[in-house]
Order: C-alpha cells, then structure tokens, then sequence
C-alpha cells in the first residue's frame, strides 16, 4: 500500500427528491448545489496522511477557474498527494488550468475531459498509484472531482473520478447535471441521523439545527445552509459522538464559494 496524503472517500449513490447524491468519505467533507441562479460548493479544510500521523486544518480544497467563456469551481476528494508531496493532484489541477487558459473547446465535457485526461497522465507519469481508496471493474479509486459552474451560459455540476489499473491512470465521468442537484461527501452516519429516506429532515434527531430542507428553487443562503450545515455537523460534538471514525478525518477551515451568471465565482468563506 503507497502512503500518502488524502481525503479519503469511497462511493454510494442515493438519487431522490428532487435529485440528490450521498458518498461515504472519512476524510473530506464537501457540499455542492446546482440550482437555477448558479453553483454553490462548499468543504472543510482537514487533510491528514493515510495513517493520521499528520493532520492539518487550514488546506484548501475548492478552487476556481476563471478564462474567458469559463467559470468554475472545483473540489477534489481522494488521494491527493504522496507523502513527501513529490505529487500533489492539487497543486498540478492549478498547473493545468493555467496552462489551459487559453484552450478553446466548444463545451464542458470537452474542456473537463482534457484537464482529466492530463491528469491522468501527471499521475501515470508520477507513480501516483496508491490502493487506499477501494477497487472497482475499473481498478483502485485514486481521487474525484467535483466540478461546476458556467461554460459560456450553460451551468453544470459534474462529479469525475480517477482510477488506475495494471500501472495506467483511467479518467471517467461518473455523472453530470445541468440544474436541480445536490451533492454531499462526509460520514454516512451522520447524514443518516439528519435526513430521513426520502431526504427530509429529522425534527428530533440531535443534529435537527445542523439540516436543511433543501427545495429545488431554494436561494443562495438554502443552499449553504444545506452544504454548510451538514459538514458542521460531522465536525460537531454530537456528530463526532455519533460516528467517532467517520468524523475524526473531518474538521477545520470550512470555505465555500458560488458561481453565479451575473457575478462569476465569489467567496463566500474564503480559505484560509
């Protein structure tokens, strides 16, 4: 097993009311909502290596894409960096985009399938193949990306994974949505305790100040306290109570940001 640095997460799909996604991650937690006046991300700002012996609380995890008839903002979940950080997906995504900036594409897909693909050959090219995460038919679970925003007037939300098989990095799309989407990372217990089956909050669960209702034309502030809300929660006292493992990788600086038609993307909390 290659160590390294992560927020660690393996998948799980839930889609209901009106579309919404849980993944079961230990080490991250991000929030994400497409809605008709934009995207909204949020995520906390824990890393720790693979086996907690480093643990910091001020990382930055959501980053942005602004070139002309592009703005974007993205997260990533996984296994981020080596140990000696000779390989930091964070840091190469940023090295990309730059050199991307003038990368003239006719849609997302397209512009998202290129960052993946050089991606996929960075990590190929860096040995960045750990087995921390999982195996599926595609092979080892590296990382994913959550991205969205505003291709020209289009918006989007997409979730991207990396996974790597006989020695070779493997890019996919896991699924993309165009409005009326929800996204969550974080303990599984927890958001168990918060929502009901058919997403609706529990009024008598101990973390019932934590939820949301998250309507399909909610505002801004709905959709961050829905994204918000939820990572404060696995962060909580009570959340921690609730799911002591799930919880201890979640933690420090929550930041999050909005890409909105009229005002491109814009901090709300911004990283420290």
């Amino acid at each position: 097993m290659q160590s390294g640095q992560g927020y660690w997460g393996s998948p799980g799909e839930l889609c209901v009311r009106p579309c919404f996604r849980f993944e079961d991650s230990k080490m991250t937690a991000i929030g994400a909502v497409i809605a008709p006046w934009g995207v909204l991300m949020a995520a906390d700002g824990r890393m720790t290596s693979d086996d907690c012996s480093d643990t910091k609380d001020d990382v930055q995890k959501l980053f942005s894409i602004v070139d002309p008839g592009r703005t974007l903002v993205y997260a990533l979940a996984g296994s981020i960096a080596k140990r000696d950080f000779s390989f930091d997906l964070s840091r190469e995504c940023r090295r990309i985009v730059e050199a991307f900036s003038v990368l003239e594409v006719p849609d997302w897909v397209d512009y998202v399938n290129a960052l993946g693909r050089a991606l996929g050959v960075a990590m190929t090219s860096a040995n960045h193949l750990p087995k921390s995460n999982g195996k599926s038919e595609r092979g080892w679970t590296i990382a994913e990306m959550t991205i969205g925003g505003y291709f020209a007037a289009s918006a989007f939300l997409a979730v991207f994974r990396w996974s790597h098989l006989n020695g070779t990095v493997i890019f996919s799309l896991e699924e993309s949505h165009k409005q009326k989407y929800a996204l969550l990372y974080g303990s599984g217990t927890v958001y168990d305790r918060m929502y009901d089956s058919n997403r609706r909050p529990i009024s008598d669960s101990p973390l019932a100040n934590y939820a949301h209702d998250l309507k399909i034309d909610d505002s801004p502030h709905g959709a961050e306290r829905y994204a918000v809300g939820y990572i404060r929660a696995c962060c909580s006292p009570e959340g921690r109570a609730i799911d002591p493992a799930g919880c201890s990788g979640i933690g420090g600086h929550i930041h999050l940001a909005k890409v909105t038609a009229d005002a491109g993307f814009e901090w709300i909390v911004q990283p420290k």
